[in-house]
């Protein structure tokens, strides 16, 4: 139950960064570099943090969920 509350909450968190992220006046076109961007970005956080944490092997599985399942991909 806990692991799905730390996913939840972090997806939640990550949902609102992705939406605050794209209303950003970064690009104005009809193509959706927006999305692009955001995908791009959390693409390239998400592989940090899998290689940060394997190479650290002191996070916790709980904060793994948090960050990766949760935040990143949320």
């Amino acid at each position: 139950m806990k692991d799905l509350f730390l996913v939840a909450f972090g997806g939640a968190a990550g949902s609102g960064l992705r939406w605050w992220m794209g209303g950003l006046p970064l690009f104005q076109s009809s193509f959706p570099y927006k999305t692009l961007f955001v995908n791009v970005l959390a693409t390239a956080v998400l592989g940090f943090l899998f290689v940060f944490m394997a190479k650290a092997q002191v996070v916790s599985k709980e904060i793994r969920l948090l960050l990766s399942v949760g935040i990143v991909t949320g």
